[in-house]
């Protein structure tokens, strides 16, 4: 079939022809609906024509193509169908590929994008004070004195179509950190990493740690160590300074002290004990272990849970103490060196 344009538009024409078949004595047209042939929107499909040419005007197309078909025929039948495909509309560009952080005065930064089936041409444009160069799958886009940003897209075009367009924003900084990762519970004495993932056009990253932690970087990762007797919560933040010079916003996680809580309160009788076995808790903390303390001559039978029970002989006063542990280390003090305490009284 000849005659067919490299691509093809609702209410364009094509006059289209094939080679002249023996025996024939007509030639049945189809094409997509709302197409129609030799200038009558009445002939649709299927159109039957004498000769072995025909004008056809393209209505909407089957998909990305429109397909044209004919057959030829006879009183004893037709031919197999001969269909014709050609470019209706054309896709959306995938990805522009390029620079997102870009400066004032900066001239010839290179964007691309692969190239679209179809496709005769791109129709490229951006927002704020910055001029593009060419129609094709390259461009060139300069930036001028007060550019602070805006948005580049691309379309991809036939001689009488243009899809949609892809868009990015461009900017002069390189944005905000994100996926903050690394162990948010510290233990004194310790070494932590930390890290962001990297982005594209940062210079610097600026970190803070919280007090009584030490460390340096100006990449997307920091060493961190925590002090002796770190057991503060506080923050690690970071934030990003782009090539331009512009800093964003913090990023920020908070870091819980890994030493566990003082243990708020313990229950269990303080008088009549003399010669009793009683029970004594304290609320548990996930992860820790307790060490209980009793009068001289008393028993602990549970040693290193947050509930025991305690054997008394006789006695005249004491206390019952229970300090909380982890792998971090122990509770800090608060009576008698132990970290809750009960005053045993014993009647006589």
């Amino acid at each position: 079939m000849t005659g067919m344009p490299l691509n093809a538009c609702v209410g364009t024409t094509a006059n289209l022809s094939i080679n002249a078949v023996n025996n024939t004595t007509q030639y049945v047209w189809d094409a997509p609906i709302g197409s129609y042939f030799d200038g009558n929107p009445l002939n649709v499909s299927p159109y039957t024509t004498s000769s072995p040419n025909v004008q056809v005007t393209f209505g909407s197309p089957n998909g990305s193509f429109y397909n044209v078909g004919v057959q030829a025929a006879n009183a004893c039948g037709s031919t197999l169908r001969k269909i014709q495909k050609v470019r209706g509309i054309v896709s959306v560009p995938a990805t522009v590929l390029g620079p997102q952080t870009v400066c004032e005065n900066t001239s010839n930064v290179a964007y691309n994008i692969a190239p679209i089936t179809g496709a005769s041409q791109y129709q490229w444009s951006i927002t704020g004070d910055a001029t593009v160069t060419g129609n094709g799958t390259n461009v060139n886009i300069d930036f001028g004195p007060t550019w602070n940003g805006g948005t580049l897209c691309v379309a991809a075009q036939t001689s009488c179509y243009t899809s949609a367009s892809k868009c990015i924003s461009l900017s002069k900084s390189a944005g905000i950190p994100n996926n903050l990762s690394g162990n948010f519970t510290a233990c004194p004495n310790t070494s932590q990493t930390y890290s962001v993932t990297p982005l594209q056009g940062a210079a610097v990253y600026n970190w803070t740690l919280p007090t009584g932690a030490s460390g340096s970087s100006n990449n997307n990762s920091i060493n961190v160590t925590f002090g002796n007797g770190y057991n503060n919560i506080g923050n690690v933040c970071v934030s990003v300074t782009s090539i331009c010079g512009v800093t964003s916003a913090l990023k920020c996680k908070t870091v819980a002290p890994g030493i566990p809580m003082v243990p708020p309160a313990i229950t269990g009788i303080t008088n009549g004990l003399c010669n009793q076995s009683v029970a004594y808790s304290t609320p548990i903390q996930t992860g820790t272990s307790y060490n209980w303390t009793a009068p001289a001559g008393a028993n602990v039978f549970g040693q290193g849970n947050n509930s025991v029970n305690i054997q008394f002989s006789t006695m005249t006063t004491g206390q019952v103490c229970v300090v909380a542990s982890n792998t971090c280390g122990t509770s800090a003090s608060t009576l008698c060196s132990c970290k809750r305490s009960l005053q045993i009284l014993q009647l006589t």
